[in-house]
């Protein structure tokens, strides 16, 4: 099952009005067999967004080291075939994707507290 990051930004941002829904969708979702499955962006995407909406970074930072260490979460490679696959979705959908590249951090940062 393909999970969009905003379920997730919800279950890590507890002022968020879909925080408590967000969380007991997630922890129904892992307790079945079925695995969650989400491109790797995800993590961009959670991160930033946990951070923005927060302005904590060290928890956008521990939200990213959760996401990595789910046991149920798959993280999928976003190669060209799949980008474009998730583009026309996006432009059937009306979907909003916000990726934030112009300053990338080294994986080392997100040991940071």
């Amino acid at each position: 099952m393909v999970v969009d990051a905003s379920v997730w930004i919800s279950a890590f941002v507890r002022q968020d009005v879909n925080h408590a829904a967000s969380r007991r969708w997630l922890a129904q979702r892992t307790t079945v067999s079925e695995d969650l499955i989400a491109p790797v962006i995800l993590l961009v995407e959670v991160g930033g967004g946990v951070s923005r909406r927060t302005g904590r970074p060290s928890l956008a930072r521990r939200a990213v080291r959760e996401l990595l260490n789910a046991g149920k979460l798959r993280l999928i490679p976003l190669d060209r075939r799949l980008a474009q696959s998730a583009a026309l979705l996006a432009v059937d959908l009306r979907l909003r994707v916000q990726i934030l590249c112009t300053s990338p951090r080294p994986v080392n940062s997100l040991s940071r507290s």
